[in-house]
């Protein structure tokens, strides 16, 4: 059962009724060529903590003092965080391949010969790529352009 609220919305409310499916809060703007205003539903807070329960649910031990527990989908609950322990990020992931294989190719391209034809594939190594983001870093620290933790 359905507990959105109902709003009365003239001068067409056959056009302004809110759609099946909609989340509890949605704005939905007045047809082309009337009057410029919409108008907001909103549920009440606890409609949204009841359907929060219902669409998600909580990571086990991902709460931390300074931040709630992750959610996943409840439809997609177990889905697999990570094929190497320890690499739960992108960023732990190439901090990962670059420890495991320094030298090895990390990002690559297709260089363009003067028709625009793609060339075979240029790569850097993992620690070409640490190099140049340890350099755009230290640009953005020097330049007071980034928070320092």
């Amino acid at each position: 059962q359905s507990r959105l609220p109902t709003a009365s919305l003239p001068p067409h409310p056959s056009r302004h009724t809110l759609p099946p499916g909609l989340p509890p809060n949605c704005f939905l703007p007045w047809p082309a060529g009337e009057q410029q205003t919409s108008v907001s539903f909103t549920a009440h807070p606890q409609d949204q903590a009841d359907s929060m329960e219902q669409h998600s649910v909580i990571v086990p031990d991902t709460e931390t003092q300074t931040s709630g527990p992750i959610r996943r989908n409840a439809n997609n609950a177990n889905v697999v965080l990570s094929v190497r322990e320890g690499c739960r990020t992108v960023y732990e992931s190439f901090r990962n391949g670059a420890m495991v294989s320094p030298g090895g190719a990390c990002l690559g391209w297709r260089p363009l010969d003067p028709n625009g034809d793609a060339g075979p594939y240029v790569f850097m190594t993992y620690n070409e790529v640490l190099s140049r983001i340890d350099a755009v870093h230290n640009a953005l620290v020097t330049r007071n352009a980034v928070l320092v933790w």
